[in-house]
């Protein structure tokens, strides 16, 4: 089992980690909007349109994943000769990464899936691709494109989403280029014909794939390592990594015994490009050192952030730290930026967003009966928790009893608790100006009239609820009880 401490020095190497990417680029596009009504032409919903986003998807969800863990990575893929490729040059930009490995295509319009949302559900997809084969002159230009940037790169992933880019001729090239430039190879295939990737170092199937490549039906353990080593047998590599979702990732090296790395229990809000975000983690820890087994670990804890996000997210290093770390807060702990940006897709998502705050020193069964009171009256559950500066401020020394960072962790291990961010100040009105939740939950204090807050949630239409005390214990209690057991 790898420690937390050589995890952590592996996530600390990924910083300027040079990995080429290459593969089929997509351009994510997403209507949100509320549906009232169905049309009097045709059964079908009446979408009123609210606002538009847009993500790299693909090949290049997998570099935004690179540069949210720090590494530097590049890219090479093929766009159309219109304004959506106008539009995803521009995404790069903002990331910091060059377009020099584009190679645009007057005869092919750029890959775009649009997808029309309402109220958390996807209600249709719309794909505008050209995902036939690709002419010798095209694929020429990306071979060169490619040959280009690999001597820079300290490895390459392949990212193969069926578009034409990693058709099977131009993929064997691109895998003999970098094996004769002494580059690790590590690839997300597609399509049941793995043949076009031998050579490779690392494959990463998931489940499903792995049974429909390998024709051998996955009903238990021994069935999983034959199909794993059927695929091994047709790409000749060193391992087959495969992801199995709720059952974590099974990694099967040559040589070695298999290595089972279990899932890491996390709420779930959306599964999209989490396989993007699993082979970024996992091919940047190699580059940075890590063996198989350890990218593996470090990739599956980067998926299990990332679906508890919305829409094809990502993971940075401080989340990943975190979630290597026994007892820490890891991903539910946010930055107020952070926080600020998932609730806006969360909501266009339709959860309700609950708030509640507090200092929450010496957690105890009516803090825990309180939470799980108010995670009940929405969907997501925020708990914003004072700092160790505006405790000392507010309570006197020696409060806090804990530190921030323990009393974050406390509050991460409960289901109830979906995101926790600290704030400084010595209220929270500046956060619910900021983030304005559907719900400001507090608890009814004995000689306190009036809730901190309640004017700037009720201005925005929101609701305020104040539920009892539940039990007898407090903090200020528990104190008492100490002091007077260390007394006597």
């Amino acid at each position: 089992m790898t420690s937390p401490e050589r995890l952590e020095k592996i996530i600390h190497s990924f910083a300027g980690r040079r990995v080429l990417v290459a593969g089929d680029v997509i351009l994510d596009r997403y209507v949100w909007g509320d549906v009232e009504r169905t049309s009097p032409e045709a059964p079908v919903p009446v979408v009123k349109w609210r606002r538009q986003s847009t993500n790299l998807g693909g090949a290049s969800n997998v570099v935004a994943n690179l540069c949210a863990l720090g590494g530097t990575p590049e890219l090479v893929g093929l766009v159309g000769n219109d304004e959506a490729a106008d539009e995803f040059r521009a995404k790069l930009k903002e990331l910091g990464v060059s377009d020099r490995g584009l190679v645009a295509d007057r005869e092919r319009p750029t890959t775009i899936k649009t997808r029309i949302m309402s109220q958390g559900q996807q209600l249709l997809r719309l794909d505008r691709e050209d995902d036939g084969k690709l002419g010798e002159a095209l694929g020429k230009r990306l071979i060169e494109r490619f040959e280009k940037l690999l001597a820079r790169a300290e490895l390459v992933i392949l990212s193969d989403y069926d578009k034409g880019v990693l058709a099977p001729k131009l993929c064997a090239e691109m895998i003999e280029k970098a094996r004769a430039a002494g580059k690790m190879v590590v690839i997300d295939p597609k399509g049941v014909d793995y043949r076009k990737y031998r050579g490779a170092d690392v494959i990463t199937p998931n489940q499903k794939e792995a049974q429909a490549a390998s024709g051998i039906k996955i009903d238990g353990e021994p069935a999983l390592v034959e199909a794993a080593a059927e695929l091994r047998r047709v790409v000749k590599g060193r391992a087959v990594v495969i992801t199995r979702g709720a059952q974590g990732v099974s990694v099967f090296e040559r040589g070695r015994a298999a290595t089972h790395v279990p899932a890491q229990a996390r709420a779930v809000f959306d599964v999209t490009g989490a396989g993007d975000t699993f082979i970024a983690t996992l091919g940047l820890a190699l580059a940075a050192g890590a063996s198989i087994a350890e990218a593996a670990r470090l990739g599956n804890a980067a998926g299990s952030i990332v679906v508890g996000k919305l829409g094809a997210a990502t993971a940075d290093p401080a989340e990943l730290l975190a979630a290597v770390r026994p007892g820490h807060a890891g991903w539910k702990l946010r930055s107020a930026e952070q926080i600020a940006s998932e609730i806006e897709a969360l909501r266009a998502a339709g959860k309700r967003i609950v708030f509640t705050n507090g200092c929450f020193d010496l957690l105890h069964i009516g803090h825990l009966k309180f939470l799980e009171r108010a995670r009940a009256l929405g969907d997501v559950l925020i708990v914003a928790i004072n700092s160790d500066a505006s405790v000392r401020r507010l309570k006197k020394p020696p409060r806090p009893i804990l530190g921030e960072e323990e009393r974050a962790a406390l509050l991460a291990s409960l289901d109830a608790v979906d995101f926790i961010v600290v704030f400084d100040e010595d209220t929270p009105e500046k956060l619910l100006e900021r983030l304005k939740p559907d719900i400001l939950v507090k608890g009814k204090v004995p000689g306190v009239s009036g809730v901190v807050g309640r004017d700037i949630v009720e201005n925005y239409g929101g609701k305020v609820e104040v539920l009892p005390l539940m039990g007898a214990v407090t903090t200020d209690s528990m104190l008492e009880r100490i002091a007077g057991a260390l007394g006597s």
